[in-house]
Formats: C-alpha cells, structure tokens, sequence
C-alpha cells in the first residue's frame, strides 16, 4: 500500500522548524530576561566586600503558607552578589553564617560558603553570565528545614542546592558585595504602595562609572607611561640596640602620584572634588622592607588614601621600621654610626619610579632624653636589585648617628679617672703601711666591676674591642702589678740582711738624697738634714747613731731599694700607660 504525503507538506516543514526555534528563543528569553521591578519594593545597594545591618527572614517570607521561608529579590551588578545567613541579629556573633555568592569569578560560577567550613571544598556551580550590570534579575531562596535551595528567573531547577544541619538556625540575612562592585538590590515587594527610592547618590554613580573596570592591583598607567611614586619622610624617633645590632625608626612617610584611570569633572558629580578610602578601592603602592630575615606585607599602617578629581592621590600614614645594622663599637661610648634602610616595591619595577621629593626632615625627631642623636639622613632613589624576572623598584635610606656620651662619660669614666688617681696617689704612703695596699686592693675590685658592666653593656660579639675595655683592662693590669710590688717593696723593708755592695756604693752618691730622705720618711716619717746625710755616708758600720736613735744600716740601705723601685714604677705608670692608650 503507498502512502501519500499531501503537496503542502513539504511547504510546512521549514515554517514547524521557525516556530520551533522561536519557542526556544522565548523560553530562553524568559529564563534570562530582566523582570520589572515595581516601585514598592524596598531597595538597597551595596559596594565592596561589606554587608549590610541584618533583615529578620520571617519579616521578608514571601510565601507564609509554605515551610520554612521563600525570599525573592532581584539583583542588577557586573559579579558577585553576595548574601550572608546568620542565626543572631549580629552576623559577627552567630556560631555558623553560610554566604550564598551570585555571579563570582568574574560572574562565571556562583558558590554556597560555610564558616566554619565543614569540608575543604566549598559549594559552587557553573553560573556564566548570571548577572547583568544593565538589567535586573530575578532569583528565589526558599529554606526549608536542612536544605538550602536558589533558583535563578523562575526556573525549575535550582542553581544552587545545599544541604546543612544550621539551615534550621538560619533566620537572619544581610547584604554584600566584593572589592569595587556595586551591586543593586530589590526585594519585599508589597502591594501597598511605597514612595520610590532617591535618585542615585552622586558619589555611587561615580564610583559606578570608574570603578566597573578599574583594577586595584595593577599601576593606574596608561599607554605604557610610567608612575612617579614620590615620597617624603619625617623622622619621628630612631633608637639603635647596639647590644642586638638592631635599628628601629618610625617616622610619617607621605607618599603621592597621579591616578591616570581615576579623573572626573566635579560639576558632573555633584562638585565631589575629593573622595576618601579606607580601604584598597584604588591602587596604592606596596611598600617592602628589603634585606632583613622577615618582613611585613608593608611596614606603613594606615591604609587611608585622599583621591583628587585630577587623579592625585595623597597617602599619609605613620611607619615603623625595623632592621639590622653594623655595629662597630670600637669607640664606645663615644661611637658613631651609619645604618641602612633599603625600601621597595616588589612588583612592577618597569612600571613604577620611586623617588624622594625631598630630603628627609629632621625637625620633627624627638630630642629629649634619647641615647641617640641623628647627624645627617641622606637616600640612594631607583634602585633596581635582583634578576630579571624578579627586579624591585627600591630606595635605600642612610642614617648617620652618634651616641649621647654625657651619662656614659659619669658612668664610665669617672670611675676610671679616680682609680687612676687612687692608685697614683698610694705612691705617697710608706710601702709597709696596710692604707696603701687596701687603696690598691679597692681599685682592683672596682676596676673588675666596671669591666664586667661593660662587658655586659656592650654586643656579644663586637667587630673591635672597645677602646673603654682596653683601658680599663690596663688600668686592672696596673693595679695588680702594683699592688705584687707594694707587697715587694713592703717586704723589702722589713729585710735586716747586708744589701749589696753596689747599693751601699750608690746610697754615697750626692744626688741619692731625695731617696734618702724618702727611706728616712720609710723608717721615721721624719725630714731628713745635710748633717744627718753626711752621717750616713760616713757611716760604715751595721749601726749607726742619728738624734739618739739607733738606725740599722742594712734595713736603711733596703729602704733605698724599696723607695727607689717605688720612683721607677711611679714613672712607668704615669708615662708609659699613656703611651701605650694612645694608639686605641
């Protein structure tokens, strides 16, 4: 049996395919279209990676006869629409929040995220072109008991499906938005009439318009220019641990340049001629602490910018510096030195030229009270280190200081003058007297005091001894020698065996008679006559009569002895040590 197929037949089939391609493209159309938003809904916007106070679910439950709440809003923004749940009031204080983020990735997926996490992998689902920066779009989030569910323009799937013990608790949301995104919101749409929003706030519609393909983290250039980065600093306080090696500054850093994406005309914008940041909306420049172990992210704390319609930028903020230095004690406490401060960026090195203003201002350090005091400051600006790939833009600061010497001069050098003094004085006492060893005895301990104090004062391991140490270590071997020849000389009295031959022949001399009225102030403590010298010249014998006293020749002739090596030790310490201080 044949079959035969009408003649129109064949005229129908392309017009079956038309329509069914239309159909297509208007259920396609219905799942992306905008909806349009009455005017009694309540609307918000938000910008940057903040959320909003929290709306109560309950109050916003568009659908009451159904479990759990069912939340429609409309959302218009170029990516990342971000909602948070919370069980409290204050999202801070719940114990779980989940944030539900629209269009993220460059609204190329959308993610559910649960803090604290209970796995490492977060909820996210292929979402490209979700939103739209032109248009509203409609979404639904209904939770019921542990599921969470988003539906996207009516759909009869969900975008996004999560399923959680908290769901339950969640009864709070608030709303967000990532770093320079504005994103519009509508939502509690009512049937009772209420007033429509204001118009746009100038400041949101500039930052809409410059901030919709503005990139924070690249140098605002254009054409391949290149970004003067000009800073200035004003000391503050420096201080040096000379014990550590370690140089602490902090000081005002100023820092300027030219926005070359961000110029507006004020009369545009409601004459806003100055927009202030807290945050990172614009570029700014990340200063680096180079050539120390460990480093902060950036060693200026305040993150506060002033941006100009012209495109000027001004940041001013406090910055604390911490780094080693060379320290050389040789001259201590009267040292002086230069420590270096290397400063960079660590990106862009190209792109970015750092320069100084001007020189480093020195009139607002502190004075008062301070070990340290700056001499001069001075800088080494583009400064280019490492290898191709990894070249930093840097300047190097160079701080020259000295130390205050007044109270290290009290503590220090008093002591040591007077145990000079102390022990160039014992020479004066008679060599068997006990006064003089127990001066000699009370330097040496003093001196072991001092040299232990400054031992502990100064580095572990200095590049030089210290000039203060070797002359204090001098005085200690002074003072011990001394006092083995006090106690030499001390003996040398009390000795009652004949001297030599060449002491007795040397005693006869005319010019022995200061040593001889020295060994008669040994034995007597009295000044001594020509007639009581030329007695002892005459005298030959063991004993001799002087004022009706006997005198022993031979303890006489070693007193000599004694007050003679007392004059050459007197000489050898009030000259020679000099000397041998002077080339330290």
């Amino acid at each position: 049996m044949t079959t035969t197929v009408p003649a129109n037949a064949a005229t129908m089939r392309p017009l079956i395919v038309l329509l069914s391609t239309f159909t297509g493209l208007q259920l396609l159309r219905g799942t992306m279209s905008s909806d349009v938003i009455p005017s009694n809904c309540m609307r918000l916007t938000t910008f940057n990676y903040h959320y909003t106070p929290t709306y109560r679910l309950e109050a916003l439950d568009s659908d009451k006869n159904s479990p759990g709440f069912t939340f429609r809003f409309s959302v218009q923004a170029q990516s990342d629409a971000h909602l948070k749940l919370s069980s409290t009031p204050d999202a801070q204080k719940s114990p779980v929040t989940i944030e539900i983020v629209l269009g993220a990735g460059a609204n190329s997926f959308s993610a559910v995220r649960r803090k604290p996490k209970k796995t490492a992998v977060d909820l996210s689902n292929n979402t490209p072109l979700i939103l739209s920066k032109t248009e509203m779009r409609s979404f639904t989030l209904i939770l019921n008991g542990e599921l969470l569910t988003v539906y996207a323009n009516s759909s009869s799937l969900p975008i996004l499906s999560y399923e959680d013990s908290s769901v339950v608790d969640m009864s709070y949301i608030s709303f967000g938005a990532w770093n320079n995104v504005a994103v519009e919101w509508s939502f509690d749409c009512k049937d009772a009439e209420v007033p429509e929003s204001p118009p746009l706030d100038p400041v949101l519609r500039l930052k809409r318009t410059y901030w919709s393909r503005y990139d924070p983290f690249n140098p605002p250039v254009l054409d391949n220019s290149t970004l003067t980065v000009d800073v200035s600093l004003s000391l503050i306080h420096v201080n040096l641990n000379a014990k550590d090696g370690i140089f602490t500054m902090r000081g005002k850093f100023e820092v300027e340049w030219r926005d070359q994406k961000l110029q507006w005309n004020p009369e545009e914008y409601g004459n806003i001629g100055v927009l202030n940041f807290k945050h990172r909306v614009i570029w700014m420049p990340e200063f680096e602490l180079l050539d120390v172990p460990k480093s902060e992210s950036t060693i200026l704390e305040d993150r506060s910018v002033r941006l100009y319609h012209n495109g000027s930028a001004k940041w001013t903020s406090l910055g604390n510096v911490e780094t080693w230095c060379d320290v050389d004690v040789s001259d201590w406490p009267a040292d002086q030195h230069e420590c270096h401060i290397h400063i960079g960026l660590r990106s862009h090195p190209d792109t970015i030229q750092l320069k100084f203003a001007q020189s480093p201002n020195m009139s607002t350090l502190e004075t008062t009270g301070l070990e340290w005091e700056v001499i001069s400051i001075t800088s080494d600006e583009n400064i280019l280190i490492g290898s191709n790939e990894t070249q930093t833009q840097s300047f190097k600061l160079h701080i020259t200081m000295k130390r205050a010497q007044t109270p290290f001069m009290l503590v220090f050098f008093i002591p040591l003058f007077v145990s000079f003094g102390v022990l160039m004085s014992s020479y004066i006492i008679a060599p068997q007297h006990k006064c003089r060893l127990a001066l000699v005895t009370s330097c040496i301990v003093v001196l072991n005091l001092l040299l232990i104090f400054e031992d502990v004062m100064l580095p572990a391991l200095p590049q030089g001894t210290p000039r203060i140490m070797k002359i204090t270590s001098c005085l200690l071997v002074m003072a011990v020698l001394q006092l083995v020849f006090h106690s030499f000389n001390a003996h040398l009295v009390n000795l009652s065996s004949p001297a030599p031959s060449m002491v007795k022949n040397m005693a006869k001399k005319s010019w022995m008679k200061y040593l001889h009225q020295g060994a008669h102030d040994t034995l007597f403590s009295e000044d001594i006559t020509d007639q009581d010298f030329h007695q002892f010249d005459q005298a030959d014998d063991c004993q001799t009569n002087l004022e009706g006293r006997e005198v022993d020749m031979n303890k006489y002739h070693w007193a000599l002895v004694s007050r003679a090596l007392d004059m050459v030790t007197f000489l050898l310490s009030f000259f020679i040590l000099p000397f041998l201080l002077s080339p330290m």
